[in-house]
């Protein structure tokens, strides 16, 4: 018996190929894209959010606070490290006071005064960390620590900063809700402006005071950045590899 060998149908292979050649460069092209994008403003963690809050120049303490204001929401632990670094509970890791007086929650209340961007960026911020949950008592553990958050605030003067007119004209109605939160009042956080990605990075979902951010190890002897120990590392060797990433949220010490 003879078996006939048609040739195979070239238009529909030849099709395939190309429809599949397209697909596979827009996935690059989109990759490319997003990385390019992600090397303008490097992801960051929550230690090195809240470092470059008290130390970084305001366009950075303004990207750190959109970055932690987008994570904070119901996040207890995440809270209670924003209120230990204005505490000063870790001063190895460059928390508490600058030389100049002001703690994290001070520096923040501070900056409502400078211009558009990065005033709105602070009270956004302000704002998650005094969230009250309506649904849940004071019991709830989150509205426990907003509380306490709320605390701080009037012992740094908020009250009085805000009846004072602090805060610019951009950001009044936001301003408005976070001084009638501190006398009381619980009133749902309005929604945060949306950001590109070039002007918000995105949130490392590891603590780098205890783990690499290159490979998770975590062990007693990490090798740290030498100027804000914010980061530790198994070895030089990935210190070095996340160098262009982490530089660009160290700075020196107010």
């Amino acid at each position: 018996m003879t078996i006939s060998k048609e040739p195979l149908p070239v238009a529909p292979i030849v099709c395939s190929l190309i429809a599949l050649s397209g697909t596979m460069l827009a996935f690059y092209w989109q990759r490319k894209r997003r990385s390019f994008v992600r090397d303008e403003l490097p992801d960051i963690s929550i230690p090195e959010a809240l470092y470059a809050m008290l130390h970084g120049p305001k366009e950075h303490r303004a990207q750190a606070a959109r970055a932690l204001s987008e994570v904070l929401s119901g996040e207890v632990q995440a809270l209670e490290e924003v209120l230990d670094e204005a505490a000063g509970v870790h001063p190895q890791y460059g928390g508490g006071k600058r030389g100049d007086g002001h703690c994290l929650l001070s520096l923040a209340l501070e900056s409502l005064n400078q211009e558009d961007d990065i005033a709105e960026a602070m009270i956004d911020f302000l704002l998650q960390i005094t969230a009250y949950d309506i649904e849940w008592d004071d019991q709830d553990e989150w509205n426990q620590t907003a509380l306490r958050a709320i605390g701080v605030l009037w012992d740094l003067g908020a009250v009085k900063f805000l009846e004072r007119g602090g805060g610019n004209a951009h950001i009044k109605g936001k301003t408005t809700i976070l001084l009638r939160r501190l006398k009381g009042e619980r009133l749902p956080t309005p929604e945060p402006r949306e950001y590109d990605l070039d002007e918000k990075p995105c949130m490392l979902s590891m603590n780098t005071r205890v783990y690499c951010p290159q490979c998770l190890t975590m062990q007693l002897d990490m090798v740290r950045c030498p100027q804000c120990k914010n980061v530790g590392y198994c070895c030089k060797e990935h210190m070095l590899e996340d160098r262009e990433r982490h530089s660009f949220w160290c700075f020196p010490r107010s």
